[in-house]
């Protein structure tokens, strides 16, 4: 009986997993098509820099908070990504 209820549990992290990264393929794609039919250029970039954050124990630690990029776009909004 355990061992249906860990291939059960092991598929539901499996798919919830697959998911996720579909989900940012695609979100990665709609912006190029976004970028592209408003023109967007890119006009500045911040460095990646370190930063503070939390382990699931409740400690601090240090992180790496990766570098954004902004883009004007034809709709004279500003996007980071």
């Amino acid at each position: 009986m355990m061992e249906t209820e860990e291939w059960i549990v092991g598929s539901v992290l499996l798919l919830l997993l697959v998911g996720m990264f579909y989900l940012a393929f695609r979100e990665a794609s709609d912006w190029v098509a976004f970028a592209e039919t408003h023109a967007c250029q890119k006009i500045e970039q911040s460095a990646a820099r370190l930063g503070t954050g939390f382990t699931s124990g409740g400690s601090s630690t240090i992180v790496v908070v990766p570098g954004q990029t902004a883009y004007r776009c034809d709709d004279g909004v500003v996007y980071w990504r």
